[in-house]
């Protein structure tokens, strides 16, 4: 079930997100390219506007993050 965020709140699977570009020095826009999906859609992974469930494991896998 998604929980839905006020407006540029995130996720907590987008906090996870974030803070994992930040500390790899990668923007978003190269994870979408990454996952062959548009920005805007990443973008509504991250503030948990879209499950991204298709895309959950490779971010996980791509960003190291823990499952």
């Amino acid at each position: 079930m998604l929980k839905v965020t006020k407006y540029g709140e995130y996720s907590e699977f987008g906090k996870a997100i974030k803070k994992a570009l930040i500390e790899k020095n990668m923007m978003a826009t190269e994870l979408a390219d990454m996952l062959g999906i548009k920005p805007q859609y990443l973008n509504s992974i991250i503030h948990g506007k879209k499950s991204g469930q298709k895309y959950k494991n490779k971010i996980i896998k791509l960003l190291d993050l823990a499952a």
